[in-house]
């Protein structure tokens, strides 16, 4: 769109929240309600209300790809190390010890 917003955004691609995005289903995911190019590029702004199903969940005060979260037990993270959060051994269950 260089800036000219979803009039100029045709062709191979589709507007979607507030972004041009493919229309290749393989080259984008489903935020839940909208697409994005990945995972991280859901929220456009919006915070946790943009990452809310499809293929990505928002954790961590980000929005990641639910395929790649490990189970702490309770909540989800980006790794294990994560898990955590300032709340030590506690919230460190799941897949995770």
């Amino acid at each position: 769109p260089q800036g000219h917003g979803e009039p100029w955004c045709n062709g191979d691609c589709m507007w979607s929240g507030t972004m041009c995005v493919s229309q290749d289903t393989g080259s984008r995911v489903d935020c839940g309600g909208h697409y994005a190019s990945s995972c991280e590029f859901c929220p456009q702004g919006n915070g946790e209300a943009w990452c809310n199903g499809g293929e990505c969940m928002w954790t961590g005060n980000m929005c990641i790809d639910k395929n790649s979260a490990v189970n702490c037990g309770g909540s989800y993270a980006v790794s294990c190390a994560a898990c955590p959060q300032g709340h030590g051994e506690l919230w460190c269950n799941g897949d995770c010890m």
